[in-house]
């Protein structure tokens, strides 16, 4: 009885150590399918990675060929300073061509009128530190006044009538009745 029991207890011990290495196998192979995966979404990742640097390196050449472009072309502060000039001048020649219109609007209000005393001063509107942005307005406020004066002041009338007898037109000479 001893024998056999010591022969079950040894025939135990190697079942089970059996059973632990086959265990052991078992998680063996499943850590290797567990880092066959992670191995292969590494490889995923290193590839989109590698796509997006490439995909990086090609919008910063983009980016700079962009960058060189702009600050290569006309359009840096030199042509705008320039730019500006050229609008001042024709700016003036505007303003100073309205000016003279004014001034015509005004004799031609002096001469229908009669009045040469009593004229609007026209304003003195361009500023230079403006570029006379604001002077086109104060221009159109000064013809509105003269306008409204004019208006007010010389007031006519639209129609005229008169009577007059058709029969004192022609003098009785064609009397229709007489004859």
């Amino acid at each position: 009885m001893q024998i056999d029991a010591d022969k079950q207890a040894t025939t135990e011990s190697y079942r089970r150590r059996r059973e632990e290495w086959l265990l052991q196998r078992n998680q063996a192979l499943a850590e290797v399918r567990a880092l066959d995966a992670q191995i292969t979404a590494q490889t995923h990742a290193v590839s989109a990675a590698q796509t997006t640097l490439d995909q990086t390196l090609l919008a910063n050449n983009q980016a700079l060929t962009v960058y060189n472009f702009i600050k290569k072309r006309a359009t840096n502060a030199e042509l705008y300073g320039w730019l500006l000039g050229q609008f001042k001048a024709l700016h003036y020649q505007a303003y100073d061509a309205v000016v003279s219109l004014c001034l015509s609007a005004q004799a031609s209000l002096s001469a229908e009128t009669g009045d040469y005393d009593s004229q609007i001063p026209l304003p003195q509107v361009w500023l230079d530190n403006r570029h006379g942005l604001t002077a086109g307005e104060h221009l159109r406020g000064h013809l509105l006044r003269m306008e409204r004066e004019y208006l007010q002041r010389y007031e006519r009338r639209l129609e005229l009538v008169k009577t007059l007898s058709l029969r004192q037109l022609f003098d009785d000479a064609s009397d229709p009745q007489a004859g």
